[in-house]
């Protein structure tokens, strides 16, 4: 298990696998981002990748984002062979389990330890990614980058897996990102949507503030040609400066102006791409 903090590139290989993460602090004093790779204790064939962004306005949204990795990590490591029978309502029953701990915690200590959280787990070759709030989880099929996390379906989703009509309140399904929904609030549904993607290769990404600074050529850039263990770094750099060089190699955002001066991670599984072993 690794947690980035700050301005960390931390990267983790397997034998046909690269796990990297990266994140920027920015302008907040603090860096209220966290990131979380594991390997299950008992089953090697099983990984899972967390990401959780804590909110900026929320004084303890640091700790949110800190709560969120600890408390899924740790149900995660405790899971036995029959949770991966049903992965998707084992990720449900997890994501409803963690934001019903943190809500309780914030009643009882009256803190605000909000955070947006998404996390993945992967069996073998088949991905499972359950996302609440505005975190980006994207992948490359067909020469085009992707959005799993769809959040201009996030009404009709909500309605699909039987939300409350209170809880549906809480999305604008003309927007374009969703409003503030967070874990430490009880806005989380026992039956989330949960996205699988089955015979994966190539690149998989999860993505807090960088989704709206890098266009969709961009990143398909990045991945295709970068180094696995770069990319994150790499996102995260372009995001904030526009630019990235690498080996040698300007890539740049061409069409998007904007830069963000804020919390910004990214974390990435790539997948039988190119990758050499170490021997």
């Amino acid at each position: 298990m690794k947690k980035i903090y700050d301005r960390e590139h931390v990267v983790e290989q397997g034998e046909d696998y690269i796990i990297s993460s990266s994140t920027e602090k920015g302008k907040p004093e603090r860096n209220k981002d966290h990131t979380v790779y594991a390997i299950h204790p008992q089953f090697p064939n099983v990984k899972l990748l967390i990401l959780a962004d804590g909110i900026t306005n929320a004084k303890d949204g640091a700790a949110g984002a800190q709560l969120f990795c600890n408390q899924i990590e740790k149900i995660f490591n405790r899971l036995d062979e029959d949770a991966f029978c049903n992965v998707e309502f084992t990720m449900q029953q997890m994501m409803y389990a963690v934001d019903s701990f943190i809500t309780g915690f914030n009643k009882q200590c009256k803190s605000d330890c909000y955070a947006l959280g998404s996390f993945m787990i992967i069996v073998d070759d088949t991905l499972y990614s359950l996302t609440v709030g505005d975190i980006r989880v994207y992948y490359k099929k067909d020469g085009r980058v992707r959005q799993i996390t769809n959040f201009e379906t996030e009404y009709e989703l909500g309605k699909a897996i039987g939300v409350s009509d209170e809880f549906i309140e809480m999305y604008n399904p003309k927007a374009k990102t969703t409003p503030a929904r967070t874990i430490g609030k009880s806005l989380v549904a026992k039956r989330e949507y949960v996205t699988v993607v089955e015979d994966i290769e190539g690149a998989y990404l999860m993505c807090a503030g960088v989704g709206n600074h890098v266009s969709e050529e961009c990143k398909s850039e990045i991945i295709e040609n970068v180094e696995p263990a770069e990319i994150s770094r790499a996102l995260v750099e372009i995001a904030q400066h526009g630019e990235v060089t690498i080996d040698g190699v300007t890539y740049s955002e061409r069409t998007i102006e904007s830069r963000c001066d804020k919390n910004l991670s990214s974390i990435s599984y790539v997948k039988n791409r190119g990758i050499i072993l170490e021997r």
